[in-house]
């Protein structure tokens, strides 16, 4: 990820959490995150999976069965969940990352240790389980389970004994106030991320100057661009009842007028430069009242998806490896065979993950996160083909990613290289047409600009959407294989 692209960071993010119980049942959670986050996640599982849309769309046996393939990644038993990270802006990948959930039941160590193939551990006189999913899991209580990534041994140790230093208030003065803010709003799904001094003013200039949604308007881009510069931070809360509704707020330090006329366009185009652009967001409205910019709208099942995979917690805990021993053990004479079961579960959980990819505009972090969720499918009792299958379908979903990814970076760096117009007044390169302090500004580089970031990015597509069609092949192909193999249950 280039440098310049900091202002479209904000959209990255997503915090869920009931706002009924936020501010005051969180606390215990809360006060075991670590100093220096950026980003916090709060979720409330509970008052999700008791939401009308939840229960429509099958009971929590239902979900506890696929869970897997559903938009948010936690175990059914979950009852409050808190993610926090730090992401050294603008790059988006954390440097570190911790968890600490609530649940009605925790494995035990060794269980855990099984089924995250790792290894039992003591840590500061606390029993840990070691993850090759680079994490390491924390038992502090019988009913919270703590998690930390990367897997450093020194990092685990130091979370755990340090505690008690944090207790009252880790967490940064924007974070504070979107927590406490969050609990008077109706959502049980909201994103707090602190942006406060992110951007860079020239590398904001040099970005902005080229968006579509500025080509011929007279806009005053130092104007802008400071105003992108005093940015605080943003809250994103998703709202479930019998639909999902998505709501952005985007906080400034100045008056957000200067964005009033294409407002929406620019953030639409903003997100589409992060490759986190959903299809969702055409429906989506637009208002600004002082500092304050909303941006709401109807969210898909897999537009949800796609906006909680972007912070994912390391590794689910106590994944259930296929089927149940009721299920195994199942008498009917008519029923499929476990691995007739389990196989069947398998496809249909990896379908609708391919699903949801198709679904919205090409992402490299969408194949990215998708390839890691297929990795972690259950795959106890699960037929070789198909386990071979899915192999090759992450593996080419990551394919496919690194050519979206590869084919960005050669656009911006083919147009970095273009020189600016001699006697003309620019930042970085900036492009477009603009109005500043009483002149007109016009790039004749401009259409150049644009012709070098369409070529390679549709490179870019062209070829993965090559790759999707492979995989849409080989789907086809392994279906047909399975439907033949396993017909009447055998």
């Amino acid at each position: 990820m280039l440098p310049h692209k900091t202002l479209m960071v904000s959209s990255l993010f997503v915090v869920l959490f009931s706002a009924r119980v936020l501010g005051a049942e969180f606390g215990d959670l809360l006060e075991r995150v670590p100093p220096g986050a950026n980003v916090i996640m709060l979720i409330d599982v509970e008052q999700l999976l008791r939401s009308p849309l939840a229960k429509a769309e099958g009971s929590k046996k239902a979900y506890a069965e696929k869970y897997h393939a559903t938009p948010i990644l936690l175990p059914p038993d979950a009852k409050r969940f808190v993610m926090a990270a730090y992401l050294p802006l603008p790059d988006v990948q954390p440097v570190w990352e911790v968890a600490v959930m609530e649940r009605s039941l925790t494995p035990t160590m060794a269980k855990l240790a099984r089924l995250e193939n790792g290894h039992v551990d003591e840590l500061g006189g606390v029993k840990v389980v070691w993850s090759p999913y680079d994490a390491y899991f924390v038992k502090f209580s019988s009913s919270l389970m703590g998690i930390i990534s990367p897997a450093s041994r020194q990092n685990a140790k130091r979370w755990i004994e340090q505690r008690g230093a944090w207790k009252g208030g880790p967490l940064s003065a924007y974070l504070q106030k979107a927590v406490a803010l969050a609990s008077t709003r109706p959502a049980q799904v909201v994103m707090a991320i602190d942006l406060e001094d992110a951007p860079d003013l020239k590398r904001v200039k040099s970005q902005i100057g080229s968006f579509r949604a500025l080509e011929n308007r007279k806009v005053d881009l130092d104007a802008v661009a400071n105003l992108i510069c005093s940015i605080k931070g943003l809250t994103l809360a998703i709202h479930v009842t019998d639909q999902r509704r998505g709501k952005m707020t985007i906080e400034f330090g100045q008056d957000a007028a200067p964005l009033s006329g294409f407002l929406k366009p620019f953030l639409i185009e903003a997100l589409e430069e992060f490759e986190i652009a959903l299809k969702d967001f055409d429906e989506w409205s637009v208002s600004v009242s002082g500092g304050t910019v909303t941006f709401e709208g109807p969210l898909s099942r897999s537009g949800m998806s796609f906006i909680v995979s972007l912070l994912e917690m390391p590794s689910p805990i106590d994944a259930p490896q296929g089927l149940t021993a009721e299920q195994i053990k199942s008498t009917d004479p008519g029923a499929a065979t476990p691995v007739a079961q389990a196989s069947r579960a398998y496809f249909q959980s990896v379908s609708e993950l391919l699903i949801a990819v198709n679904e919205h505009p090409r992402s490299s972090i969408w194949m990215r996160k998708t390839a890691g969720r297929i990795d972690r499918q259950p795959i106890l009792n699960v037929d070789p083909d198909l386990l071979a299958y899915s192999g090759q379908v992450s593996s080419l979903l990551r394919l496919a990613g690194a050519t979206l990814g590869e084919g960005r970076l050669k656009a911006d760096a083919r147009s970095a290289a273009i020189q600016p117009d001699s006697g003309y007044y620019a930042v970085g390169g900036v492009r477009g047409r603009y109005r500043r302090y009483g002149w007109a500004y016009h790039s004749t580089n401009f259409g150049e600009h644009r012709r070098i970031q369409s070529e390679e990015r549709l490179k870019g597509v062209t070829a993965a959407n090559d790759i999707l069609r492979e995989i849409g092949d080989m789907t086809v192909q392994i279906r047909s294989e399975l439907a033949a193999r396993y017909q009447g249950g055998s």
